[in-house]
């Protein structure tokens, strides 16, 4: 799974942008409810972040690894912060896109699965070292 760990954050982020063309709520998709709330917009600007980190800093040098680490992780902890805000917005009184929010749809838990995916990738990239034994085995 370490060989494959660029490519599962880079799914998973790709999986957290698709999760916006889904409804979110009342079958409104995310990347309307990015136009009218912060919240979504900042879930979908951590979603680029994500897919750019995972194309670009995701090299094989150690530094450039744990800078991808960090922002990758941070990203991925920020949408679901966001996710369990929507998610439980009803008894924080959050009000979105005019709506008070009772129920999210299938494009929000897309999303959310995205970011866990990319988590998941990111915490299995191979160190240096790890990379170049795996090659030789």
């Amino acid at each position: 799974m370490k060989q494959y760990s660029r490519v599962i954050t880079l799914v998973g982020g790709v999986v957290a942008l698709i999760g916006f063309a889904f409804p979110w709520m009342e079958d409104i998709p995310g990347h309307e409810l990015a136009n009218n709330s912060s919240s979504v917009l900042l879930v979908s600007i951590v979603t680029w972040i994500i897919i750019v980190t995972s194309l670009v800093l995701n090299r094989q040098t150690i530094i450039k690894g744990t800078i991808s680490r960090i922002m990758v992780t941070i990203c991925s902890g920020i949408g679901l912060y966001c996710f369990i805000r929507l998610f439980f917005g009803e008894r924080w009184n959050v009000s979105i896109y005019g709506y008070s929010v009772e129920e999210l749809q299938y494009g929000a838990f897309i999303n959310a699965i995205g970011f866990i995916i990319a988590i998941v990738g990111i915490w299995n990239y191979p160190k240096t070292g790890d990379l170049s034994d795996s090659d030789e085995g």
